[in-house]
């Protein structure tokens, strides 16, 4: 991030896109190997690997103990929630609400949103929390 002029900062947009479907962030979710995505595409990720990593042993079918990270490979073990369904595994990552907030604020210095409590929309403009010009 880089700091502009009248003490506004200016976001560098790779840090706002999900690695999985090159768009802005809709509810992150980070992984333990702190690389976050979209909640839907990570859901729609892990639904894909469990079809492809689980294991039929006669009559049952075994679901993989680990879910390895589409950016880094790092395996995280899932064993805890493994027999759930994936859109189950999604919810056991947390929200980055860091992330959240950054599109937020990004959002606002574009006058794309405006802010809650005074319903203004510009950056500059505004006097509530962190944002204050």
């Amino acid at each position: 991030m880089a700091k502009t002029g009248r003490g506004d900062i200016k976001v560098n947009e790779r840090f706002l896109t999900c690695g999985l479907c090159s768009q802005w962030f809709t509810q992150p979710r980070t992984l333990p190997c702190l690389h976050s995505y979209c909640e839907n595409c990570l859901s729609k990720h892990i639904h894909d690997y469990i079809a492809k990593s689980s294991v039929k042993k006669g009559s049952q079918t075994a679901h993989p103990t680990e879910y390895v990270c589409p950016t880094c490979n790092k395996a995280i073990d899932v064993s805890k929630f493994s027999s759930q369904s994936a859109k189950n595994w999604t919810t056991k990552f947390p929200l980055n609400t860091f992330l959240m907030d950054l599109l937020d604020v990004e959002l606002l210095m574009r006058g794309e949103k405006t802010c809650g409590p005074c319903t203004r929309s510009s950056w500059n403009a505004c006097v509530h929390g962190p944002h204050s010009a």
